[in-house]
């Protein structure tokens, strides 16, 4: 969320509850904002704020704006996952400006790969990959610039991360290829999806990854973010869940 879309938020939380819910808010947007700067410094990257489709010259009507996973919440998340690291391949749809691609190359996978549409954002993504590669496990580390439904999915993948890069036809064109290896190459995976608001439609459906395949599904909040589950059950948190083709 940019300056300007985040002050007319608060000023409508001011309108509605007033000023005594934003005094509840202040801390926690504020040890929000510590942590996103611990690990902006101790990377030495730029990953931070909000950018806009129109602003990347993508005109696509499924593509989504970009803005960071948390950093906490993508390392609470990770500790759920089962997969064996070390032999597994990290995928990140929609990778920006490299954030979640740099935390993942911080544990022992044995391969982590972006893919990201907006070559600019891979330029980015890059100089802030060598910024911080002394501090990589892994050190088979890239983003790719392509269209994620024309990648293919390689054998090895098996934890798949998105934050909602796209909705729609391309996000149920990428999901039917991730299933097309599952199926091809039968595998334990695991998606790492934050916010799964049309993910969870899809995986209800029964139609492009069967009900058979879904052994597991658990879900973490973002640190130092409300609750809003009552009212947005898939905001603000992350969902895991595990599939097996075999």
């Amino acid at each position: 969320m940019g300056i300007a879309s985040r002050l007319k938020a608060e000023a409508a939380v001011l309108r509605e509850h007033g000023p005594a819910d934003l005094l509840l808010r202040l801390p926690r947007y504020t040890a929000r904002r510590v942590v996103e700067s611990y690990y902006e410094r101790r990377f030495g990257i730029d990953t931070r704020g909000d950018l806009m489709q129109n602003a990347l010259g993508v005109h696509d009507p499924d593509a989504v704006h970009y803005a960071p996973s948390p950093y906490l919440g993508f390392f609470k998340a990770m500790k759920l996952v089962g997969a064996d690291l070390p032999s597994s391949t990290f995928i990140d749809y929609g990778s920006g400006l490299g954030r979640i691609v740099i935390c993942a190359a911080t544990l022992p996978f044995q391969r982590v790969i972006g893919i990201e549409l907006v070559e600019e954002l891979n330029r980015r993504a890059r100089l802030n990959i060598a910024r911080a590669c002394r501090q990589f496990i892994c050190k088979d580390v890239s983003v790719i610039t392509t269209n994620a439904t024309r990648w293919r999915v390689p054998p090895g993948a098996s934890v798949f991360h998105f934050y909602n890069p796209f909705l729609s036809e391309t996000l149920r064109a990428t999901v039917a290829e991730l299933a097309r290896s599952l199926r091809e190459s039968p595998r334990e995976a695991w998606i790492v999806f934050n916010s799964p608001w049309q993910m969870s439609t899809l995986l209800t459906a029964d139609e492009i990854i069967p009900q058979s395949w879904q052994k597991w599904c658990g879900d973490v909040r973002w640190p130092f973010s409300r609750d809003i589950s009552k009212t947005d059950p898939h905001g603000s948190r992350y969902f895991i869940y595990r599939i097996d083709s075999r």
